[in-house]
């Protein structure tokens, strides 16, 4: 099974608190700040930790010499703070964030839903579940020869790749994927899939998925500077046998969305509803959760 070591990352996080209850009917981006306006504690900490990372990105060799030392000291203290820092931004996203799993097996109708939810709500945190298997297949498929076979060599690649992604995550310890030997992998496709069964039939299961999509949601709400009680994650390029995972595994409440299922073009109307959707799981859940402590705190 694997374990984790040293500090928790962004990824990994597991103490909920409450971070309020939503008050908008579906949800939208956070707003660019008022300057005159009070800051939130969020807003606050999103950027602190961006001027942090600023200064730390700094090459001292672009300074004048007797600068150097004084920016050095300065960069290992942000890196300190950011430690503190990003794992506070991390614990408002577990808290926060929210999921709607799209579903589809056409590229082309997935563009045409996020083309319309952008239009509706231009900072979408959107994370692909399957953007593990397609780095890892990307490791492996260098190693492909003109048959493309799929065997021992590829899968040498592919457990280096894993055990980069695991040092990023800060797991000491990963289970070996099943894997199965002298696969015809005609495609990239072919062979993520090859990969992605093979990782979440072992000990593991999705273990390693869901930290990298949390790992990812993170990074990209980060970016977008969110900071509202509800933050909307759209999860894509998950299959059917992912679902219950992905519902339920991954970040606080989930609705699931099959854009086969839309008869026509996708339209503002059918986004709309699904936000509304994703709000109303957040809040059955919210609820249960508030439920469950008064529950713990009568006992």
């Amino acid at each position: 099974m694997a374990k984790k070591a040293r500090t928790p990352t962004p990824a990994e996080v597991a103490t909920p608190s409450s971070m309020g209850s939503p008050d908008a009917p579906e949800p939208t981006a956070s707003p660019a700040p008022d300057p005159a306006a009070a800051k939130t504690p969020v807003q606050e900490l999103v950027e602190g930790i961006k001027v942090r990372q600023a200064l730390v990105a700094k090459n001292p060799e672009d300074f004048p010499a007797k600068n150097r030392p004084g920016l050095v000291i300065a960069q290992a203290e942000a890196r300190e703070e950011l430690v503190v820092a990003e794992r506070q931004y991390a614990q408002y996203l577990k808290d926060a964030a929210f999921a709607g799993v799209i579903l589809t097996a056409s590229k082309d109708r997935l563009q045409e839903f996020l083309k319309v939810a952008q239009d509706v709500s231009q900072s979408l945190v959107i994370v692909a579940c399957d953007a593990l298997y397609e780095r890892l297949a990307k490791a492996a498929e260098v190693g492909l020869s003109d048959s493309r076979m799929f065997g021992a060599g590829q899968i040498g690649l592919v457990i280096q790749e894993m055990a980069q992604v695991g040092r990023e995550l800060f797991f000491s310890e990963l289970a070996s994927p099943r894997w199965t030997y002298d696969s015809l992998v005609p495609t990239r496709e072919d062979l993520k899939e090859v990969i992605r069964r093979a990782i979440r039939s072992s000990a593991d299961g999705d273990y390693l998925n869901r930290s990298y999509l949390r790992m990812a949601a993170y990074t990209r709400a980060l970016e977008l500077g969110h900071y509202k009680s509800l933050v909307p994650v759209l999860i894509t390029g998950g299959t059917p046998s992912e679902v219950e995972f992905l519902q339920n595994g991954v970040f606080n409440a989930a609705v699931t969305l099959d854009l086969d299922a839309i008869q026509g073009p996708i339209t503002e109307d059918d986004v709309t509803a699904f936000f509304r959707s994703m709000v109303s799981a957040m809040r059955a859940s919210d609820a249960r959760r508030q439920a469950g402590m008064a529950s713990g705190m009568v006992q």
